[in-house]
């Protein structure tokens, strides 16, 4: 279950036409930016073969400058420590 999230540059004045777009294909959330003309888009896909056919519709969105990967991962993989307390 791939879980990736991306910084979505629009071109100028096709904001609202990718957002649409995203908002469509299915495994995608979309957060505009409440002070600049840029997305956060988080994707999640149960499987290998439905990660690979989001990143191909990704590709095909009208309207978008530029998709930065941020971060990807399976959850099963991500391990958190647990926070030390600080010792005086």
């Amino acid at each position: 279950m791939p879980v990736k999230s991306y910084l979505t540059y629009p071109m100028p004045g096709r904001l609202d036409e990718v957002v649409a777009a995203l908002t469509a294909i299915d495994g995608c959330e979309v957060f505009p930016s409440t002070t600049h003309d840029v997305l956060i888009l988080l994707t999640d896909t149960p499987t290998d073969d439905a990660e690979n056919a989001l990143e191909s519709a990704l590709h095909q969105v009208p309207g978008i400058q530029c998709l930065a990967l941020v971060s990807g991962a399976e959850p099963n993989l991500i391990q958190i420590e647990p926070a030390q307390e600080a010792r005086a």
